[in-house]
């Protein structure tokens, strides 16, 4: 099954942030738990009646939806401090 590009984009700023994490397969339903600091990350690119069962499902959970949050975050995981 293919990854969704939003989730690899978040998965190698994480990689590039040095940030220890475990995916989605590990994790259960959300896509990323980043170990050290104890917060899940769900990525989607549209709302859907299931985020609100996936964000019920875990304490710390950070969801970004759409592209551009994704851009954000994923510069903020990664270390880029140049502002847009």
């Amino acid at each position: 099954m293919a990854k969704d590009p939003m989730e690899l984009q978040i998965e190698g700023a994480l990689l590039a942030g040095g940030y220890k994490f475990e995916k989605g397969e590990k994790t259960g339903a959300l896509d990323f738990y980043l170990v050290h600091v104890g917060v899940f990350i769900e990525v989607k690119q549209f709302h859907s009646d299931r985020i609100a069962e996936q964000m019920a499902s875990q304490k710390n959970v950070i969801a970004v939806q759409g592209k551009y949050a994704v851009n954000f975050l994923a510069k903020l995981l990664a270390g880029d401090t140049e502002k847009p």
